[in-house]
């Protein structure tokens, strides 16, 4: 049978092993939050007209990416300035008008490609 050095050197390759194989999987939180603001962004479209939720799947999707965007920043300023979190919780508020929702995020859209034969 093994001895005890045997049996430290098993339980040591084991550990490497446990090592490596969190080190090979995939971070998914961000994945995961984004697919949880995709379905919530699907969600929200429903309660519009046919033809306008794309673009308010879309719109909704940039509006609370940036609110999550501002409110890590703002973690992130209140804990490196030792502030306390009490005066982060201003974030109540009311949901845009549709019309603003989708007059904002009509600035992010990516303009399409012209179909005109480059110039010479």
């Amino acid at each position: 049978m093994g001895g005890p050095a045997q049996q430290q050197q098993q339980q040591q390759q084991q550990q490497q092993q446990q090592q490596q194989q969190q080190q090979q999987q995939p971070r998914t939180f961000g994945l995961e939050a984004v697919a949880f603001l995709r379905q919530l962004a699907k969600a929200r479209a429903r309660e519009s007209p046919a033809r306008l939720r794309p673009a308010v799947q879309r719109a909704s999707l940039h509006r609370w990416t940036g609110m999550l965007a501002v409110a890590a920043q703002r973690a992130l300023a209140y804990s490196l300035l030792e502030l306390p979190l009490a005066a982060a919780d201003e974030c109540d508020g009311t949901e845009p008008p549709l019309g603003d929702l989708l007059a904002d995020a009509r600035d992010t859209e990516p303009v399409p490609a012209s179909r005109l034969p480059a110039p010479c």
